[in-house]
């Protein structure tokens, strides 16, 4: 039984239906998708987004409910969304935390593990108007200034690419131009191209499905 973990945000709940229907053509044997995701979703603590409460990924019962054969292949494990938390107020020590915490179950089921950055490339073009704007409707409660979540962004993504290397992880950096005047949020227009980029290190070429 070939299995799959996606864990992220909301990148991957509205890709979701997507992945799924990508990975199944994907693998000759049965496939068995595991995922911990949602709208806002935090890595360490408890996060709402209309009206619905998640754990966070580093404590939510995927750990505890995973089990494989020994004789399946080595599952594939998705990191990614990992920026929610900036905007949380948490700062990079902490959001770290979380992050190895996940690497560290990954790797005692050693999976392959693919990893992404945050976006720099998108933030890069962000205006203090467009980060206004976009900070007031997709985290309403967040206080931060433009600098603040600018500095905390880079020092977390040079912090992540250390630890996903430490990890063995493959870390894929993501592409400007795959967002929009939504610096978070991957444009659905380049869903496919984005997923078939993030996703290539568990396939010999191009995933399937993309």
């Amino acid at each position: 039984m070939n299995r799959v973990i996606l864990i992220g945000a909301s990148n991957v709940t509205m890709a979701f239906p997507r992945l799924v229907n990508g990975l199944g053509t994907a693998f000759d044997s049965p496939l068995e998708i595991w995922g911990a995701h949602g709208h806002g979703r935090s890595y360490g603590t408890w996060s709402k987004v209309l009206g619905r409460a998640l754990p966070g990924i580093s404590n939510c019962r995927l750990w505890k409910e995973w089990s494989v054969a020994e004789s399946d292949p080595r599952p594939r494990a998705l990191l990614t969304d990992i920026g929610n938390d900036v905007l949380y107020g948490h700062e990079s020590p902490q959001i770290i935390d979380w992050i190895e915490s996940c690497l560290q179950r990954l790797r005692s089921m050693q999976a392959k593990i693919v990893m992404t950055r945050l976006p720099l490339a998108s933030l890069q073009r962000l205006s203090r108007l467009r980060f206004t704007v976009a900070r007031r409707i997709l985290f309403p409660r967040c206080a931060l200034k433009f600098d603040d979540v600018i500095r905390i962004a880079h020092e977390l993504d040079d912090r992540l690419t250390s630890l996903g290397e430490e990890y063995g992880a493959n870390i894929v950096e993501p592409l400007g131009h795959w967002y929009g005047l939504d610096p978070i949020h991957v444009r659905s227009r380049c869903m496919n191209r984005a997923w078939r980029h993030i996703l290539q290190a568990w396939f010999a070429g191009d995933p399937p499905g993309f």
